[in-house]
Formats: structure tokens, C-alpha cells, sequence
């Protein structure tokens, strides 16, 4: 699996980790979900990256899936 980065923003989200709302860095990422290089391109889908900045809990969503 291979990533490119994206636009990245600071929310407010729970973190289970902390127990509370926490300031995260929120991204969304493009991931190259297929290994064979013939298809490669046609395998990217977005996920959007949740990183708890107190913490450095890192949660990926696949935007797709939401």
C-alpha cells in the first residue's frame, strides 16, 4: 500500500485514547490499495487520517467506506 499526502487541518474530536475532545490533525490521504503496477493507478482511493495531537493516536477511515 502506498500513500500521498494531502491537505492537512487541525478539529477538535474525541480521542478514546484521552478520554475527551483533543485538537487532531486531519488529513486525507490517497492510497494505492493494489500492488500490481499495471493496475496501480486505478487502485487509489482517499482515506482521511485522524491524528490526536496530545496523544499520537492515528486513526485512517476509508472515505468510500464512510
Amino acid at each position: 500500500m502506498t500513500s500521498m499526502s494531502g491537505l492537512t487541518d487541525q478539529l477538535s474530536e474525541y480521542c478514546p485514547s484521552c478520554g475527551t475532545e483533543r485538537p487532531h490533525g486531519v488529513s486525507v490521504t490517497l492510497v494505492t490499495e493494489s500492488d500490481e503496477t499495471d493496475n496501480a493507478a486505478y487502485s487509489r482511493e482517499p482515506y482521511r487520517v485522524s491524528e490526536c495531537l496530545n496523544c499520537g493516536r492515528r486513526t485512517e477511515r476509508r472515505m468510500n467506506d464512510a
